[in-house]
């Protein structure tokens, strides 16, 4: 009878650590540097999940089509919106996470919109709205 125990016991606590192995692979943070002026459509993803993106001193990073990022962090450069692009800032999950941007300057230019549906977090960084370009959220 003991043995039996002791093989539901290994078997549980197999399940239980292949479980947490998958929770932290989903939850997994991927880091992208960027080191030379790039546009997001060839440098990110278009959902770009669990993200910290990396961008140079003088290196600036253009969303040249809408796009969305959710529990992000930003550090350095620059991050330009033009046109009628927008950037989605959202958390995903059941945890409101923050989005970050550590010494990153935001421009946005003609209609462009940041779309802002998470807490988000300067770190000595400015955000510059130019013409008729806005800050809103879609609550």
């Amino acid at each position: 009878m003991k043995h039996i125990y002791v093989s539901y016991m290994k078997r549980a606590l197999m399940i239980l650590t292949l479980i947490q192995i998958l929770s932290n692979a989903a939850n997994a943070q991927t880091t992208y540097t960027i080191n030379s002026n790039a546009n997001w459509s060839t440098a990110l993803p278009a959902t770009c999940n669990a993200c910290t993106i990396n961008i140079a001193a003088g290196v600036t990073l253009t969303v040249d089509k809408s796009e969305t990022c959710q529990n992000c962090t930003f550090s350095g450069g620059t991050v330009s919106i033009n046109g009628s692009n927008a950037l989605n800032l959202q958390y995903t999950g059941t945890t409101v996470a923050t989005t970050n941007f550590n010494g990153t300057n935001l421009v946005a230019n003609g209609t462009a919109q940041v779309v802002v549906n998470a807490p988000i977090a300067l770190n000595n960084a400015v955000f510059i709205f130019n013409n008729t370009s806005s800050m809103t959220t879609s609550y």
